[in-house]
């Protein structure tokens, strides 16, 4: 009979999901705070949740497809429309894409709305979107 305890409820799970329930709950009500409120909120969360993701301990998959995803289209496009709107022309920046950054790199114009509201759905939402093959 095995002993070991289930990781799926360990400690350094379990405060992952706390935290990614944090950040879902604040980005879902966006549009109820104020855009320099809603920014210094997700300059704490995305840090916290970077930080309890990278402690997160490395399972093998359950199922061959991966796990059911939850977020809609219609949730993910709501998402990213109210952070675009509060984040207004600080919505836009540059980044270098590819395996290595050097100075042949060219810079690719992405959006903070994008990033952030792909973070839910993380798991297969933004690829089955049309346009977004990553």
């Amino acid at each position: 009979m095995d002993t070991r305890p289930d990781p799926v409820y360990s400690h350094n799970v379990v405060e992952f999901v706390a935290a990614a329930n944090e950040y879902c709950n604040y980005a879902e009500h966006a549009s109820e705070l104020k855009g320099d409120e809603m920014l210094k909120i997700m300059q704490r969360i995305l840090p916290l949740l970077y930080l309890k993701a990278t402690l997160l301990p490395v399972l093998e998959p359950v199922f061959e497809d991966g796990n059911e995803k939850f977020v809609t289209e219609a949730d993910w496009n709501r998402i990213h429309d109210t952070i675009k709107w509060k984040l207004g022309t600080a919505d836009d920046f540059s980044a270098e894409m590819g395996d290595r950054l050097d100075d042949s790199s060219i810079p690719v114009p992405v959006t903070l709305s994008e990033n952030m509201a792909d973070i839910p759905g993380s798991q297969g939402l933004h690829s089955s979107l049309p346009g977004r093959d990553r």
